[in-house]
């Protein structure tokens, strides 16, 4: 009786049918989830590192990182515009301020939230550099938001 062969553990794999592409290998099938092959001239690294960026099926990491994006746009618009406001004392202006801070504070949530799901779900689903950065990026935000927050309600009890 032959023993079976272990199957290669989970991860991106050089895909059998198409040159030059990675396809994902959930440690028993393919999936129809691929990429360009990393090319070591691309990662000073090498292609694992490379590859552990793709979010492939993981799609809570590649969330996690573009709202986070979304989060810091957002909180830089209103640090910009309260600037702004400080030096025009406009008080519609204010109004965006306070939009665009709480829209960086819940955006920042919610990709703490994404980031938290992507960690978990990377031993099984890959991409666990890219979960980890957007995690780490929306955590931070978070905090600079939360002190947004806290100077914006220090001015308004200090009127």
């Amino acid at each position: 009786m032959a023993t079976p062969t272990p199957l290669p553990p989970r991860g991106w794999y050089t895909d059998p049918g198409i040159p030059g592409r990675d396809r994902w290998w959930n440690g028993t099938n393919w999936t129809e989830f691929t990429h360009r092959s990393a090319s070591p001239r691309r990662s000073m690294f090498g292609p694992t590192y490379a590859r552990a960026f793709w979010a492939g099926p993981n799609r809570a990491a590649g969330r996690s990182l573009f709202v986070a994006r979304l989060a810091v746009i957002a909180s830089l618009l209103g640090i910009v515009l309260a600037v702004t406001a400080s030096r025009a004392e406009s008080t519609p202006l204010a109004v965006v301020v306070a939009v665009l801070v709480l829209a960086g504070v819940v955006l920042s949530l919610i990709g703490v939230v994404f980031g938290i799901a992507g960690v978990r779900r990377s031993s099984i689903q890959g991409a666990q550099v890219l979960a980890i950065w957007g995690l780490v990026l929306s955590s931070l935000w978070l905090l600079i938001t939360g002190l947004e927050v806290g100077v914006m309600i220090a001015g308004l009890v200090g009127r």
